[in-house]
Order: structure tokens, then sequence, then C-alpha cells
């Protein structure tokens, strides 16, 4: 958590800032499209402060170290999401996808819940 807190005077200028969706006296919160753009960008090239300073970001408000670690923290998550990505197309791969069950397991398994929840009601009403 950030050792940063924000007044109310602040948090109404952070508010004001299209890029921002909440803010609350620790926390920023960015809209999907600025976490976006901002990676982009980072990905290309710019540093954090300028990104952050020409999306309308004071970083005298908000810290230097803010603006790094928010992007850090997105291109963590899209290295995750690859990896996931990556490891789900390995299984699905290696292990083949079942066929669906066949209508008549589907009607037998129904019949025996059906069984089952009848059997139970009758004893429940004695």
């Amino acid at each position: 958590m950030s050792k940063i807190i924000f007044n109310e005077h602040q948090q109404r200028v952070l508010e004001a800032n299209p890029n921002v969706a909440s803010v609350s006296d620790r926390a920023i919160q960015y809209t999907p499209e600025f976490k976006i753009h901002a990676l982009k960008d980072n990905l290309a090239g710019k540093g954090p402060a300028q990104i952050f300073i020409e999306n309308g970001f004071d970083l005298t408000v908000i810290g230097s170290k803010k603006a790094t670690s928010s992007l850090n923290r997105g291109g963590r998550r899209i290295e995750r999401m690859e990896k996931m990505a990556s490891l789900k197309s390995v299984v699905e791969k290696a292990v083949p996808a079942a066929p669906p069950p066949k209508i008549s397991q589907r009607r037998k398994s129904w019949r025996k819940r059906n069984h089952a929840l009848n059997t139970w009601k009758q004893k429940m009403s004695c």
C-alpha cells in the first residue's frame, strides 16, 4: 500500500482526470483504456514519468514511484496472462477434449436424480 495519503483537494484534482476511474485517500484506480495505452507507450520506449505527465498527471501529487509501480504491475499481469495462455494451449494439445456424453447417459443420470429426489420427498412427508 502507498505511503502517500491524498487529501480531499488532491482527490478532486485526480478525479477530474479522464484517465482516473476512482481515487481513495491512498489509491488511484485508472481506466482500462489508460492502462492499455500506458502499457503500449511503455513498450514503445516511453518512460513511466513521461507517460503520466502526457496524460495529465502531476507527479508531485501522485509521486514518481506510483507511475513506475503501476506500469510494472501491468507488465507483470500481461506476462502472467501470456504464460497462462501458453500453458492452456499446451494442455489442450496434449489432452484431447472428452466427447460430450451420449443422450442416453444424460437421461439415465437425470432419472437417478429424480428418483433420489422423489424418495427424499416421500421420506420427508411421512
